[in-house]
């Protein structure tokens, strides 16, 4: 898994193209015609900073600071009353993989880091997650940038494992 096929890759590039602006979340709403609760909280946690401190709150306690998995983990707890592991590959290992993500899916990127810290990154592991918006989107805690939403760029498709969906979930 992690690769993938020409037509799906091509479809990614032309929507990079389209991009969104920094409205993405209005923008989607609109589209939608509503705003989903999950998706009015993680857009009030744009621009907190990257950190682990904080991160095992659970709703309503918002955390000063989230990595990666605490966030889609917070959301979740709140937007669809889930419970969700605290680490990447434990989520994955817990999810089903997706080939159609639909909003509020889980996107999964592997070999962001040196978990075995022999000077390498790990391939192999997956090690960061965020959440589908659609339109080649996703929201995130980027350890450099905090939570961002970013787009399914050439760096993100590099690192694309699988679209996942938790079990039980209607998304």
């Amino acid at each position: 898994t992690g690769k993938m096929d020409e037509q799906t890759m091509s479809a990614l590039d032309l929507a990079v193209e389209a991009g969104m602006n920094k409205n993405a979340l209005d923008k989607l709403s609109v589209t939608l015609g509503h705003t989903p609760t999950w998706l009015e909280v993680a857009k009030k946690q744009l621009g907190k900073p990257y950190g682990w401190d904080e991160s095992k709150k659970q709703y309503p306690d918002p955390p000063k600071s989230f990595d990666c998995s605490s966030f889609v983990g917070w959301i979740y707890s709140y937007g669809f009353s889930k419970k969700l592991t605290r680490r990447v590959e434990s989520i994955y290992q817990e999810t089903v993989k997706v080939d159609e993500p639909k909003l509020g899916m889980l996107i999964v990127f592997h070999g962001t880091y040196d978990s075995n810290y022999d000077g390498k990154k790990d391939v192999n592991d997956k090690s960061h997650i965020g959440i589908w918006l659609g339109n080649n989107q996703f929201i995130h805690a980027s350890s450099s940038k905090g939570v961002i939403i970013s787009n399914l760029n050439t760096y993100y498709k590099s690192i694309f494992d699988s679209f996942r969906a938790v079990p039980g979930i209607k998304y």
